[in-house]
């Protein structure tokens, strides 16, 4: 493998460790674990390339390992976010329909609920 390459690939893993990491500390509070999940894999991905570059993991036996996670980071990296974010956009959207629904009521209705 080229070093030019596992030096782009180690910036770019290093980077999404920093960025999910603290997105898991001040992102939205429903995605802080999948960002967490996200930073911690990025971090085993940038902690290969750097044991890749520094000579301590022979590149066959790095390739061997590291295509065991790509599962892992299909699932956590790919799959999550679009799954969480349609399963809070159905969330967000049948809170929102219960709020309409309830101010299409009549007026009278709506006022006795209020007790005004």
């Amino acid at each position: 493998m080229n070093t030019a390459v596992i030096w782009v690939n180690l910036a770019g893993a290093s980077a999404a460790t920093v960025t999910n990491a603290a997105a898991a500390v001040v992102g939205w509070k429903p995605w802080r674990g999948l960002r967490a999940a996200v930073a911690l894999l990025a971090a085993v991905y940038a902690s290969s390339y750097v044991a890749l570059l520094i000579g301590w993991w022979p590149l066959d036996s790095w390739s061997e390992t590291m295509r065991g996670v790509s599962p892992v980071a299909w699932l956590v990296v790919w799959s999550g976010p679009p799954i969480q974010s349609a399963l809070w956009w159905r969330r967000t959207v049948a809170h929102a329909r219960t709020i309409i629904d309830k101010d299409r009521r009549p007026e009278g209705l709506r006022h006795a609920e209020q007790g005004t």
